[in-house]
C-alpha cells in the first residue's frame, strides 16, 4: 500500500520522518519526474563499489540546504518543505550518506504536489 502526503505547490510542510542512522545523514534530496526544483544535481556517488550502486542507482535530485532539515536524533528528521515547487506530481525525499542512500518511498510514502 502507498501513502501520500499531500501539499500544494504553493504551501509549506514540515514532515517527521521515522527510520534509523540519520545522525550519519549528510545531505537531503527532493526528486520527481514531474515537479520543478530551482536547480538540479546528478548523484553517481557509489560507481566505484558494484555491490552499492546496484542497491543506490545514480540519481538527481534538489539537494535540501541544511537549514531545511533538522536531524532531532538518530531515529527521526525533520523536513521541511517549502513554497519552492512548482507543477504538480509526486516527489521522493532521498536520505544520502557517505555508505548509500534510502528513499521515503522505501517506507511506501510520496509526497504529492497538488493544484
Amino acid at each position: 500500500m502507498v501513502n501520500y502526503i499531500t501539499i500544494t505547490p504553493s504551501a509549506s510542510a514540515s514532515i517527521l520522518v521515522y527510520g534509523y542512522m540519520y545522525d550519519h545523514l549528510s545531505r537531503v534530496y527532493l526528486s520527481s519526474g514531474s515537479v520543478h526544483f530551482p536547480s538540479l544535481t546528478a548523484i553517481n556517488s557509489f560507481s566505484n563499489s558494484h555491490r552499492v550502486s546496484a542497491i543506490c542507482p545514480p540519481f538527481s535530485g534538489y539537494q535540501l540546504p541544511s537549514n531545511y532539515y533538522n536531524v532531532i536524533d538518530k531515529n527521526r528528521l525533520k523536513v521541511s518543505i517549502t513554497n519552492f515547487l512548482s507543477g504538480t506530481g509526486l516527489v521522493d525525499i532521498i536520505f544520502y550518506n557517505i555508505a548509500g542512500y534510502t528513499k521515503l518511498s522505501d517506507k511506501s510514502y510520496f509526497i504529492n504536489i497538488s493544484s
